[in-house]
């Protein structure tokens, strides 16, 4: 169909579709809810996102139409991703000489009326459009037109990210191992004292050993030189703390507490400022504690390693996820503004199946921008620009504010909340809020419809436990321990049509943690998930004082 002249197969175009590893995929709803805004907006029957490779047009969206692809030979969306216009509008297929004889055409759906916008990524490949048909002789006016560009942007933004998490994603993933399997090789090597010595010096590692009970400490040469220590310098564990930045001496002193009561190993990542006065060091630490027969302790030892090129990489990293949630946010807030503008046009029409469609569009674009404002909240928190606020106050008034909100918010699951005396904590009032709808939303999310959500807050000596229990999937034993690692996602057949970036629980994790606090979860599949985290509590004699 007079393709002759239309690179399809450039080979360079082709590689930069197959990166997205879109084709053949499964439905999604949020490309679905896309086509349906695009043909409410240019009021036609059929609206698909099309991506052409080499032989075939395949929909990953196709709204009004029940075939997935076609030959690419039939495909208008290949004379449209090349055309040097912003749209590409074909008022009268069967006059244009292009698809005179087009089966399309000829034949069922009987295309009289397209308009295609080109979906082209940031590098300059058009990978396919997002097009509006019709069997009818139509035109757009501008604002039809504008929207429709709009809503492409939309297809291509989330194209776009989608990339980048599994690129992230598979970096995270790759992290993840290595950092498990540098625990697997401490835990060998801790059995034999030779072994150790040689890993740790082929992997720039220190060591050190701590008498808790006698404040002493023994560092390797590796582990003097991260601190600033000279060879034959006397060291204290108590100096060694000194040197811990100091917002981070508090947290490592209550892990390596928790890791001696409880006879677990730790790892923590820190700063320190060396004492010779050179450059900041970022550490990642890992122990464990040993014991003598009648239960006291003995020794706390560990490995040490120099995280500094990491952390630098990271912040790269999480620029570059700020930067692309930014770039997204505008056209989010535009597109926001015109579908607010169409609900008032069709308000002011009667249109309820567009005031309809609409409102899911408008509820899709609250999911887009909380999903952005995610990501802009890893990027704060990783780069140290989400501040912590404390202040005094009641968490009873608090959990009634959640239950007064979820009255209204939530109407697809019964939200039971216990009764809760007054608690005064010293805390960021505003964050602890966010913790406590994300482990709601949570709840929400991965229970089935109907079901009951149990809130409770109750106080354990000098701490407030706060509970969300769901009847929900159940959480699998091995996806526990990874559940608060940023970006990561339990996958399994009941999860997969759940959206979600793995991000909630990890912000909720570093929010009680920076409250010197603990989030954990309990749960077993088919029998519900409870999650808790606790703060510390202000008793009668501090509130006084």
């Amino acid at each position: 169909m007079h393709l002759e002249n239309l690179p399809v197969n450039d080979p360079e175009r082709l590689a930069a579709l197959n990166s997205y590893q879109i084709l053949d995929t499964l439905s999604e709803k949020d490309f679905d809810d896309l086509t349906a805004l695009a043909a409410a907006i240019c009021q036609v029957p059929i609206a698909l996102i099309s991506l052409v490779d080499d032989k075939r047009q395949w929909f990953k969206s196709h709204k009004g139409l029940s075939i997935h692809e076609t030959p690419v030979e039939q495909s208008f969306c290949a004379h449209a991703i090349f055309s040097a216009d912003e749209i590409m509008v074909v008022k009268d297929a069967a006059a244009d000489e292009r698809f005179t004889d087009n089966p399309l055409v000829t034949g069922g759906p009987q295309i009289t009326f397209y308009a295609g916008v080109p979906l082209i990524n940031e590098d300059g490949y058009a990978l396919g459009t997002l097009c509006v048909i019709d069997s009818e002789h139509k035109q757009l006016n501008q604002e039809q037109e504008s929207g429709l560009k709009i809503v492409a942007r939309m297809v291509m933004d989330k194209l776009e990210l989608r990339r980048k998490v599994l690129a992230l994603e598979t970096v995270n993933q790759d992290l993840q191992k290595a950092q498990y399997a540098l625990l697997d090789l401490n835990t060998e090597l801790f059995r034999s004292e030779g072994k150790l010595l040689l890993a740790v010096d082929s992997a720039d590692m220190g060591t050190w050993s701590a008498d808790v009970l006698n404040d002493g400490l023994t560092l390797s040469k590796r582990a003097r030189n991260m601190h600033g220590f000279t060879e034959d310098q006397p060291i204290t564990l108590s100096e060694s703390f000194k040197l811990i930045h100091p917002e981070y001496r508090e947290l490592v002193q209550s892990t390596m507490r928790r890791a001696i009561s409880e006879d677990k190993p730790f790892t923590e990542q820190y700063i320190i400022d060396p004492a010779d006065g050179s450059k900041s060091v970022w550490i990642r630490t890992t122990g464990k504690a040993t014991y003598y027969f009648d239960g006291k302790i003995k020794t706390i030892s560990g490995t040490m390693l120099d995280i500094t090129q990491q952390k630098k990489d990271e912040q790269l990293k999480n620029d570059f996820i700020a930067m692309v949630s930014h770039e997204l946010k505008t056209p989010l807030t535009s597109l926001n503004g015109y579908m607010q503008m169409l609900e008032l046009m069709a308000s002011k029409n009667g249109d309820q199946p567009g005031l309809a469609t609409l409102k899911k569009a408008n509820k899709q674009v609250g999911k887009m921008t909380s999903l952005v404002n995610g990501f802009l909240d890893v990027s704060r928190l990783e780069a140290g620009k989400i501040y912590i606020d404390k202040a005094r106050f009641d968490l009873a008034e608090l959990i009634k504010e959640a239950e007064d909100e979820s009255l209204a918010a939530i109407a697809s699951h019964k939200v039971v909340f216990a009764p809760v005396e007054k608690t005064i904590v010293e805390a960021d009032r505003d964050k602890i809020g966010q913790v406590i709808t994300n482990l709601l939303n949570n709840a929400v999310k991965y229970s089935p419809p109907e079901s009951v959500i149990r809130v409770a807050c109750v106080t354990f000596g000098d701490c407030a436990q706060i509970s969300v229990q769901d009847e929900g999937m159940g959480i699998a034993p091995n996806d526990l321990n990874h559940l608060f690692d940023r970006f990561y996602r339990v996958e399994n057949r009941q999860t997969e049509k759940i959206k979600g970036f793995g991000i909630g629980l990890y912000l909720c994790s570093e929010i009680v943690q920076r409250h010197q606090g603990k989030i954990w979860v309990q749960s077993a599949l088919g029998q519900g998930s409870t999650f808790f985290f606790n703060l510390p509590v202000i008793t009668d004699k501090q509130f006084y004082n």
